[in-house]
């Protein structure tokens, strides 16, 4: 499976986001209880994922592709989905992300669905670009 990211999220060497000490079968179990695709055609143009933290609280992820962002109403009730099941099945209390600091459109979004600023992190990307820390608190 692979998804043709918009710009915003592309990064010189995808493998930048996986250099741990993963195992794909630690990965394959991860992705396929805690991450969501949406397709279109045939094709996967978004994906979204948690990553629990501790109890009550987890981290969320997003990759999506110029298509999705041409369908701005399937790809929120995609998201929304998938927090919401998230929410529902883990019992969360807060789920946070991040959004660099200069992708206006990511900050409007991500406030849609329900999440508030808290601060900037700095240095946070792997660019070591600044970042907007949000989180969804029930």
């Amino acid at each position: 499976m692979s998804i043709d990211a918009q710009p915003a999220q592309r990064f010189s060497d995808p493998r930048q986001l996986l250099e741990s000490k993963v195992s794909p079968e630690s990965l394959r179990a991860y992705l396929d209880r805690y991450s969501w695709a949406l397709e279109s055609e045939g094709k996967v143009i978004a994906c979204i994922g948690i990553v629990p933290l501790w109890p009550g609280v987890a981290a969320c992820w997003g990759l999506f592709s110029d298509a999705a962002l041409q369908h701005p109403a399937m790809l929120f009730r995609f998201a929304l989905a998938g927090l919401s099941e998230a929410e529902s099945k883990l019992n969360l209390r807060r789920i946070e992300t991040t959004a660099p600091r200069e992708h206006s459109k990511a900050h409007g979004w991500l406030e849609h669905l329900g999440f508030a600023a808290e601060g900037i992190a700095r240095a946070y990307g792997l660019d070591g670009s600044d970042h907007v820390h949000y989180a969804r608190v029930h």
